[in-house]
Protein backbone atom coordinates (compact mmCIF):
# COMPACT_ATOMS: atom_id res chain seq x y z
CA UNK A 1 0.00 0.00 0.00
CA UNK A 2 1.43 3.21 -0.98
CA UNK A 3 2.09 5.82 1.72
CA UNK A 4 -0.07 8.87 1.48
CA UNK A 5 2.01 11.96 2.30
CA UNK A 6 0.09 14.65 4.03
CA UNK A 7 1.84 17.94 3.93
CA UNK A 8 1.05 20.50 6.62
CA UNK A 9 0.08 23.90 5.42
CA UNK A 10 2.98 26.13 6.18
CA UNK A 11 1.20 29.25 4.96
CA UNK A 12 -1.24 29.85 7.80
CA UNK A 13 -2.68 33.40 7.76
CA UNK A 14 -1.26 35.80 10.36
CA UNK A 15 -4.10 38.30 10.33
CA UNK A 16 -5.87 36.68 13.37
CA UNK A 17 -2.76 37.44 15.44
CA UNK A 18 -2.64 41.00 14.19
CA UNK A 19 -6.31 41.42 14.98
CA UNK A 20 -5.84 40.03 18.48
CA UNK A 21 -2.91 42.39 19.08
CA UNK A 22 -4.96 45.38 17.94
CA UNK A 23 -7.78 44.36 20.29
CA UNK A 24 -5.35 44.17 23.23
CA UNK A 25 -3.88 47.57 22.39
CA UNK A 26 -7.34 49.12 22.14
CA UNK A 27 -8.42 47.53 25.43
CA UNK A 28 -5.33 48.80 27.18
CA UNK A 29 -5.82 52.32 25.85
CA UNK A 30 -9.46 52.33 26.96
CA UNK A 31 -8.58 51.21 30.50
CA UNK A 32 -5.77 53.76 30.81
CA UNK A 33 -7.84 56.64 29.41
CA UNK A 34 -10.82 55.87 31.64
CA UNK A 35 -8.79 55.89 34.83
CA UNK A 36 -8.02 59.20 36.60
CA UNK A 37 -4.36 59.94 37.19
CA UNK A 38 -3.40 59.67 40.81
CA UNK A 39 -1.56 62.77 41.92
CA UNK A 40 0.87 62.37 44.80
CA UNK A 41 -0.23 64.09 47.98
CA UNK A 42 1.93 67.10 48.85
CA UNK A 43 4.26 66.54 51.74
CA UNK A 44 3.97 69.21 54.38
CA UNK A 45 7.25 70.83 55.27
CA UNK A 46 7.64 71.87 58.83
CA UNK A 47 10.03 74.69 59.54
CA UNK A 48 12.39 73.60 62.29
CA UNK A 49 12.08 75.69 65.42
CA UNK A 50 15.36 76.74 66.93
CA UNK A 51 15.67 76.62 70.68
CA UNK A 52 16.60 80.27 70.90
CA UNK A 53 13.54 81.39 68.94
CA UNK A 54 10.62 82.80 70.89
CA UNK A 55 7.16 83.57 69.58
CA UNK A 56 6.67 87.30 69.81
CA UNK A 57 3.86 88.60 71.95
CA UNK A 58 0.81 89.75 69.99
CA UNK A 59 1.42 93.31 71.12
CA UNK A 60 4.96 93.30 69.78
CA UNK A 61 6.21 92.85 66.26
CA UNK A 62 8.27 96.03 66.07
CA UNK A 63 11.90 96.64 66.93
CA UNK A 64 12.89 97.76 70.40
CA UNK A 65 13.87 101.16 68.99
CA UNK A 66 10.46 101.60 67.38
CA UNK A 67 8.57 100.47 70.48
CA UNK A 68 10.52 102.81 72.77
CA UNK A 69 10.02 105.66 70.30
CA UNK A 70 6.26 105.13 70.30
CA UNK A 71 6.11 105.17 74.09
CA UNK A 72 8.34 108.25 74.24
CA UNK A 73 6.13 110.07 71.78
CA UNK A 74 3.07 109.14 73.84
CA UNK A 75 4.58 110.56 77.03
CA UNK A 76 5.79 113.74 75.38
CA UNK A 77 2.40 114.61 73.95
CA UNK A 78 0.60 117.39 75.83
CA UNK A 79 -1.69 116.14 78.53
CA UNK A 80 -4.50 118.10 76.89
CA UNK A 81 -6.45 115.71 74.75
CA UNK A 82 -5.23 112.81 76.82
CA UNK A 83 -8.50 112.62 78.70
CA UNK A 84 -8.24 110.46 81.81
CA UNK A 85 -12.00 110.10 81.96
CA UNK A 86 -14.08 107.15 82.91
CA UNK A 87 -12.77 105.08 80.00
CA UNK A 88 -9.19 105.58 81.23
CA UNK A 89 -8.01 105.61 77.63
CA UNK A 90 -4.90 107.60 78.47
CA UNK A 91 -3.73 105.23 81.21
CA UNK A 92 -4.54 102.04 79.34
CA UNK A 93 -2.79 103.32 76.21
CA UNK A 94 0.28 104.21 78.22
CA UNK A 95 0.46 100.84 79.97
CA UNK A 96 0.10 98.93 76.69
CA UNK A 97 2.75 101.04 74.96
CA UNK A 98 5.11 100.60 77.90
CA UNK A 99 4.47 96.87 77.93
CA UNK A 100 5.20 96.73 74.23
CA UNK A 101 8.49 98.59 74.65
CA UNK A 102 9.65 96.49 77.59
CA UNK A 103 8.94 93.16 75.90
CA UNK A 104 10.68 94.30 72.71
CA UNK A 105 13.77 95.35 74.70
CA UNK A 106 13.79 92.09 76.64
CA UNK A 107 13.61 89.98 73.48
CA UNK A 108 16.28 92.00 71.71
CA UNK A 109 18.74 92.90 74.45
CA UNK A 110 18.56 90.35 77.27
CA UNK A 111 19.25 86.67 77.87
CA UNK A 112 15.52 86.02 78.38
CA UNK A 113 16.20 84.08 81.56
CA UNK A 114 13.48 82.52 83.71
CA UNK A 115 12.91 85.65 85.80
CA UNK A 116 12.48 87.91 82.78
CA UNK A 117 10.10 85.45 81.11
CA UNK A 118 8.07 85.23 84.29
CA UNK A 119 7.84 89.03 84.52
CA UNK A 120 6.82 89.26 80.88
CA UNK A 121 4.10 86.67 81.39
CA UNK A 122 2.64 88.50 84.37
CA UNK A 123 2.64 91.87 82.60
CA UNK A 124 1.19 90.43 79.38
CA UNK A 125 -1.66 88.89 81.34
CA UNK A 126 -2.60 92.28 82.79
CA UNK A 127 -2.16 93.90 79.36
CA UNK A 128 -4.61 91.44 77.79
CA UNK A 129 -7.07 92.13 80.59
CA UNK A 130 -6.80 95.88 79.94
CA UNK A 131 -7.29 95.37 76.21
CA UNK A 132 -10.40 93.29 76.84
CA UNK A 133 -11.88 95.68 79.37
CA UNK A 134 -10.27 99.13 79.72
CA UNK A 135 -12.79 99.91 82.46
CA UNK A 136 -10.83 97.59 84.74
CA UNK A 137 -8.51 100.55 85.31
CA UNK A 138 -11.23 102.45 87.10
CA UNK A 139 -10.04 100.41 90.05
CA UNK A 140 -6.83 101.91 91.39
CA UNK A 141 -5.66 98.54 92.68
CA UNK A 142 -5.57 97.11 89.16
CA UNK A 143 -3.77 100.22 87.89
CA UNK A 144 -1.27 99.94 90.73
CA UNK A 145 -0.71 96.27 89.87
CA UNK A 146 -0.03 97.06 86.22
CA UNK A 147 2.44 99.81 87.05
CA UNK A 148 4.31 97.66 89.58
CA UNK A 149 4.51 94.69 87.17
CA UNK A 150 5.94 96.93 84.45
CA UNK A 151 8.48 98.35 86.90
CA UNK A 152 9.47 94.85 88.02
CA UNK A 153 10.03 93.75 84.42
CA UNK A 154 12.08 96.88 83.80
CA UNK A 155 14.12 96.09 86.91
CA UNK A 156 14.80 92.53 85.69
CA UNK A 157 15.87 93.86 82.28
CA UNK A 158 18.13 96.42 83.90
CA UNK A 159 19.85 93.84 86.12
CA UNK A 160 20.40 91.57 83.13
CA UNK A 161 21.70 94.02 80.54
CA UNK A 162 21.75 97.64 81.75
CA UNK A 163 23.58 97.78 85.06
CA UNK A 164 24.33 101.49 84.63
CA UNK A 165 20.62 102.41 84.63
CA UNK A 166 19.97 101.37 88.22
CA UNK A 167 19.03 104.87 89.48
CA UNK A 168 16.51 105.53 86.72
CA UNK A 169 14.77 102.18 87.21
CA UNK A 170 14.63 102.69 90.98
CA UNK A 171 12.76 105.95 90.38
CA UNK A 172 10.26 104.12 88.18
CA UNK A 173 9.65 101.59 90.95
CA UNK A 174 9.15 104.37 93.49
CA UNK A 175 6.71 106.12 91.15
CA UNK A 176 4.74 102.87 90.80
CA UNK A 177 4.45 102.38 94.55
CA UNK A 178 3.48 106.03 94.99
CA UNK A 179 0.13 105.25 93.35
CA UNK A 180 -2.31 104.37 96.11
CA UNK A 181 -4.33 101.21 95.27
CA UNK A 182 -7.09 102.37 97.63
CA UNK A 183 -7.48 105.87 96.20
CA UNK A 184 -9.63 106.80 93.23
CA UNK A 185 -7.53 106.62 90.08
CA UNK A 186 -8.95 109.89 88.77
CA UNK A 187 -7.57 111.65 91.83
CA UNK A 188 -4.04 110.48 91.04
CA UNK A 189 -3.52 111.96 87.60
CA UNK A 190 -0.27 113.67 88.54
CA UNK A 191 1.19 110.46 89.98
CA UNK A 192 0.21 108.51 86.88
CA UNK A 193 1.71 111.13 84.62
CA UNK A 194 4.90 111.14 86.69
CA UNK A 195 5.16 107.36 86.44
CA UNK A 196 5.10 107.48 82.65
CA UNK A 197 7.70 110.27 82.62
CA UNK A 198 10.04 108.28 84.87
CA UNK A 199 9.54 105.18 82.70
CA UNK A 200 10.37 107.15 79.56
CA UNK A 201 13.57 108.50 81.06
CA UNK A 202 14.63 105.00 82.16
CA UNK A 203 14.01 103.57 78.70
CA UNK A 204 15.93 106.39 77.05
CA UNK A 205 18.84 105.77 79.44
CA UNK A 206 18.99 102.15 78.23
CA UNK A 207 19.85 103.58 74.80
CA UNK A 208 18.65 100.57 72.78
Amino acid sequence: MADIRIEKDKNKPVWPWILALLVLVALGWWIFADSEPVEPEPVAYEQPILEEERVSNELTGVSAIGAVSEFTQFVEEPLEGADMGLDHEYTSDGILRLQNALVAIAEQETSMDAEIQERIGALEEVAREIQTDPYVLKHADKMHEAFVLAAELMDAIQEDSFLEVDTEVTEVMEAAHAINPEENALDQKDKIRNYFVEAKEALEAMDV
